[in-house]
């Protein structure tokens, strides 16, 4: 996995729906959040394999759980640096 330093657009509006998840004390089921955790973040070859994508689902869906404080904060120091590589 790999980041560029930049929020862009669909990245802003997944962690905002993902701040209001939390504010509104709004857990989402652990399988529906551990696919969409995959998608996020796994390789399409990954995703393609059906027996890697179903051992990385069984890793996330049971390490999903409800967002914690820290992760709500991250969220919003996130919304706030619009670009982390200055100069680029």
């Amino acid at each position: 996995m790999g980041a560029d330093g930049r929020l862009d657009e669909v990245n802003g509006r997944l962690a905002a729906g993902e701040r209001q998840l939390f504010d509104t004390s709004v857990a989402l089921p652990a399988e529906y959040k551990a696919a969409i955790d995959a998608i996020l973040n796994l390789f399409p070859a990954t995703l393609s394999d059906a027996a890697k994508a179903r051992d990385w689902l069984d890793v996330l869906g049971y390490s999903a759980g409800p967002m914690e404080s820290g992760e709500r904060g991250q969220l919003e120091v996130s919304a706030q640096l619009n670009n982390r590589l200055p100069g680029r």
